[in-house]
């Protein structure tokens, strides 16, 4: 029964095509197993549990509510550990859909991903901590209910797998990210050397003792860098995956924080 001002729920008819698609592609038979088993695995006993809060989610009307039952879902999965919640949320969600069979989002996309999720539990946190109503968007929502699924639809196939307990995928997806990050710094170091490179040859054909002498050599780096293909392409990338700070941190130079910021200023205008 739907309260004033809110539309009735929408039927979703499963007939025997939707049934075949389910069976094909969303482990229909695998759930159905799962629900009539007696002994569940850790595992499995997650999965209910993140399916039942994800159903609980999309009957809410209200859409803070909503979200936060889209939350217990992913904390029931990936808080059980004595962890920074938000790391522990982003960092599992974020590589279980990059690493999965699924491949949800690319390797690339890791960190993107990360700092979505991030910024969605901040949202969380303002609801549950604060009390503030009416904070969720349309668009907000849509995320936070694609992540779950996609979660729930990996979790379903690393059982499948022989995958029993959550340690089990905390450590692997702990191992992955371990290793994504020792390789973005060794490519954030090699990015930032050719830039410090560029750096030091400009600044030897101009002056670096005024502002102005200072937004010369930025302006000229720049530019070198522009004309220089690969490298740009490179640049462009670990922006686009938030590593903007870990140039700037490997970069050694006056004039890096003018570099940067030309730069952010070109992704965003090309």
């Amino acid at each position: 029964m739907s309260g004033a001002g809110r539309k009735n729920l929408e039927k979703f008819t499963i007939d025997e095509e939707k049934l075949r698609e389910l069976k094909e592609k969303a482990f229909f038979d695998d759930i159905v197993g799962i629900l009539n088993s007696s002994e569940r695995t850790e595992l499995e006993d997650c999965i209910v549990t993140a399916i039942y809060w994800t159903g609980e989610a999309q009957n809410e009307f209200d859409w803070d509510i909503a979200f936060l039952k889209y939350w217990t879902a992913l904390e029931s999965i990936f808080s059980y550990k004595k962890e920074e919640i938000t790391q522990s949320l982003a960092k599992g969600v974020s590589v279980l859909l990059a690493f999965g069979a699924y491949r949800f989002i690319e390797i690339n996309d890791i960190k993107q991903v990360y700092k979505k999720i991030s910024n969605l539990y901040k949202l969380r946190s303002k609801i549950i901590h604060r009390g503030l109503r009416k904070t969720i968007s349309e668009l907000d929502l849509v995320e936070i209910c694609k992540y779950t699924s996609w979660v729930i639809l990996s979790l379903l196939d690393l059982r499948t797998n022989g995958y029993t307990k959550l340690l089990e995928i905390d450590s692997q997806a702990t191992r992955l990210y371990d290793i994504l990050n020792r390789e973005e710094n060794k490519n954030n170091i090699a990015i930032a050397s050719e830039i410090q490179q560029i750096l030091e040859e400009v600044s030897k054909l101009n002056s670096i003792d005024t502002i102005v002498g200072k937004m010369e050599i930025a302006t000229k780096a720049v530019q070198r860098i522009e004309s220089n293909t690969v490298l740009m392409q490179k640049i462009l990338s670990a922006l686009k995956a938030g590593q903007t700070q870990a140039l700037a941190r490997f970069l050694n130079h006056p004039v890096k924080s003018f570099v940067i910021v030309a730069l952010e200023e070109w992704q965003k205008n090309r």
